[in-house]
C-alpha cells in the first residue's frame, strides 16, 4: 500500500492499482461492511499524492507519469473514479528525458500550484485549476540541486520550500512571495 486518501470513499493506492473503499450500500465502512472496488491498474509511486480540489494527484509507479483521479458519475450508489494522464503533452520533460519525480507538494493560494522535484535535480510546476480545467507546466532552475519540496501555510500563502544542495552545502530555502500586489512587483 502506497497511501490511503480520505475523500467521500477511501481511495486506496498501491504498487499495482488503484482503488475506492467504502461500505456495502449505506452502510459505514466497518470490519463488516466493506465494498473494495478496483478503479484502474496504473500502480503509484512512493511520491505522496497531493488533494486539489476533489481530485488526487498522483505519481505513477515508474516515476515520470502524473495522474489525476476524478470520481465520475455514480453508477448506482457509488461513485467511479478514473485517473486521467496530465503529462502526455509534456512527455518531453520527463519520460522522454529519462527523469523521475522524486518528491511534490501544492501550493493552494494563492495559484494552485503543484512543485515536482526530479531526479536530475530541477523542479517542475503544474498550475492546475480543476473546476475551469486549467492546467500548464513550467520547468525551474534554481541554481543547485533540489532534493525535496515542501509547502508551508504562512498565513496569507502557501509559501514552497526546497532542501537545495549547492557545492558541498545543502540548505533550506523558500521562495519568495508570489502574490502580486502593485504594478512595480509584476
Amino acid at each position: 500500500m502506497r497511501a490511503l486518501i480520505p475523500l467521500s470513499e477511501l481511495l486506496v493506492l498501491t504498487s499495482e492499482s488503484e482503488a475506492s473503499l467504502s461500505g456495502t450500500g449505506a452502510d459505514p465502512l466497518t470490519f463488516r461492511s466493506v465494498d473494495y472496488r478496483t478503479e484502474s491498474k496504473r500502480g503509484c509511486s512512493w511520491v505522496e499524492p497531493v488533494v486539489v480540489g476533489n481530485d488526487v494527484i498522483y505519481v505513477q509507479r515508474e516515476g515520470c507519469v502524473v495522474r489525476s483521479i476524478v470520481s465520475t458519475e455514480a453508477t448506482t450508489t457509488r461513485k467511479r473514479y478514473v485517473a486521467n494522464e496530465m503529462t502526455m503533452f509534456v512527455d518531453h520533460l520527463l519520460a522522454g528525458s529519462g527523469r523521475t519525480i522524486v518528491d511534490m507538494a501544492y501550493c493552494q493560494h494563492p495559484y494552485s500550484t503543484i512543485w515536482f522535484v526530479l531526479s536530475d535535480g530541477k523542479v517542475l510546476t503544474l498550475s492546475y485549476i480543476p473546476e475551469i480545467k486549467q492546467m500548464s507546466w513550467a520547468q525551474h532552475d534554481l541554481g543547485g540541486w533540489v532534493e525535496s519540496v515542501t509547502s508551508v501555510y504562512n498565513g496569507t500563502e502557501d509559501v514552497p520550500w526546497f532542501t537545495v544542495v549547492r557545492g558541498a552545502v545543502r540548505q533550506i530555502e523558500r521562495l519568495a512571495t508570489r502574490q502580486i500586489t502593485t504594478l512595480a512587483n509584476g
